[in-house]
């Protein structure tokens, strides 16, 4: 299985010796793009045979940015510098787990080309401290005009509209209930019940007497003291 897997893995150390050739130099040479540029040609033709997506996905990312360095006459930026570099030794890495049959890792992978994505979409974006220093080298629009002095404008005067009124407080409103209460006429209160007539001890016994006992059951018994023995 391993042996034939190795055509490939040659392949993987040609385009990773060519890509590191471009690394290890500040400003490589149009020779050097394009012995990287033709590597990775080379490197894809093979790559989208074998069972393993993610070096295809990687090397045709890789050849874009090589053929625009060569179209263009650039060199990698610092941040492809190192976007380039960590695609390199993802290669490396999907070599050998390719050689020893292990699934490959497509998330790690997607993340990688993600990054790519990202590098892409910053090409001609200017960096932070271009614009700190656009920013300072602009003009001041309102150095010329003069500083703003109030110390000759004073607030307009108004007066109170309740600057007559009583003043208004606890005191004022216990004064006004005093005053407007009207005066007590004295007395005791009516009793409501004045006009009844009152029940005295002798009406109270005309009517008990009036009541008829309740009726005894046991009034024809003889006493207990005359039952035989």
């Amino acid at each position: 299985m391993i042996e034939e897997r190795q055509p490939f893995l040659r392949e993987v150390d040609v385009c990773v010796a060519a890509l590191r050739d471009v690394l290890g130099e500040s400003f490589p040479s149009p020779s050097q793009l394009v012995a990287a540029q033709n590597s990775l040609k080379s490197f894809n033709l093979p790559a989208g045979v074998v069972e393993t997506d993610s070096f295809q996905l990687i090397g045709q990312r890789l050849e874009n940015i090589f053929n625009r360095f060569v179209s263009e006459t650039t060199v990698p930026t610092p941040l492809e510098h190192e976007t380039i570099e960590l695609a390199v030794d993802w290669l490396e890495q999907l070599a050998t787990l390719y050689a020893e049959a292990i699934p490959e890792p497509r998330t790690l992978v997607s993340e990688l080309i993600y990054t790519f994505d990202l590098v892409e979409r910053s090409q001609g974006a200017v960096s932070l401290s271009a614009l700190m220093t656009g920013v300072e080298d602009k003009p001041d629009l309102f150095i010329d005009d003069p500083e703003i002095s109030v110390a000759d404008c004073h607030a307009a005067e108004r007066c109170d509209p309740f600057d007559d009124d009583p003043g208004f407080g606890l005191e004022f409103d216990l004064l006004q209930r005093t005053l407007n209460r009207p005066p007590a006429e004295g007395g005791v209160t009516a009793d409501p019940f004045g006009d009844d007539p009152i029940l005295s001890g002798e009406a109270v016994t005309e009517v008990a007497e009036r009541v008829d006992p309740p009726y005894d059951v046991f009034a024809d018994d003889p006493p207990l003291s005359e039952q035989p023995e």
